[in-house]
């Protein structure tokens, strides 16, 4: 958060963040038809509108089901020991999370940093789910009760050739096409946002417009409905890699 808002020429303090937030979260009902769920941050879940509303019960009322970030991020650089570890460590949290009647969001953590190839990055894909589902069915999780938080196929932000775009796209699909698919559009989702708002109280129409605009066409994109370059946003042209990047 503290980066996004460095980006647009803001400090990184609670109120800041808590006035992006509700822009986000009193946009326009229109937005649950394309967001069915957001993970929020353990400061997001008690901070209120200035009305006082809990920002909770504003997803509540537009139709998303809101979410808590509960588990730890995964090693970038997987040996077999660390891949068996994180596997068993996430299966442990998936079952504490069904005997508490939440539904556990399994995320295999591969960074795009780094200088690996298309290739390197769908083995470390396709063996992480591999050893993931069997943990999973190890600690006898319901696995139609859980979620996989999903990560692109891509070769390394420095690798020495980068993959196109149609090559990426392949070796996505091929990867997923065994995976019960939960799609994250976060950042996607929210560069234009930031850069139409730049924290100023008369740009809130604006964010909550821009994100509009790309919600729908993230939600046309996971329904193969979306035409490229149909939205211009505000971020449209810009990178949203961020080096070591964490919640």
């Amino acid at each position: 958060m503290g980066k996004r808002l460095a980006d647009i020429g803001l400090e990184n303090t609670e109120d800041n963040r808590r006035k992006y937030r509700q822009l986000l979260f009193t946009t326009d009902k229109e937005l649950g038809n394309y967001i069915s769920g957001v993970i929020l941050f353990h400061e997001t879940v008690y901070q209120t509108s200035e009305d006082g509303t809990p920002f909770v019960e504003l997803l509540k009322q537009i139709g998303i089901v809101p979410g808590i970030e509960v588990d730890t991020y995964n090693s970038r650089s997987p040996s077999y020991e660390a891949i068996l570890e994180n596997a068993n460590v996430l299966a442990r949290y998936a079952s504490i999370c069904q005997a508490n009647r939440i539904v556990p969001i399994v995320e295999r953590e591969i960074p795009p940093d780094g200088d690996h190839d298309l290739e390197r990055c769908q083995q470390v894909s396709e063996t992480v789910l591999a050893f993931d589902y069997e943990a999973l069915a190890d600690h006898n999780v319901f696995l139609e009760g859980t979620l996989l938080k999903s990560n692109m196929v891509t070769s390394g932000q420095v690798a020495a050739t980068k993959a196109i775009k149609e090559q990426f796209t392949k070796a996505t699909v091929t990867d997923l096409l065994t995976d019960q698919l939960f799609l994250d559009y976060e950042r996607a989702s929210q560069a234009s946002v930031l850069r139409a708002w730049v924290g100023k109280d008369g740009n809130v129409a604006a964010g909550q417009k821009e994100l509009l605009i790309r919600a729908k066409a993230n939600s046309q994109a996971s329904l193969g409905k979306y035409e490229a370059g149909s939205p211009q946003g505000k971020a449209g042209e810009t990178g949203l890699f961020i080096k070591d990047h964490a919640n």
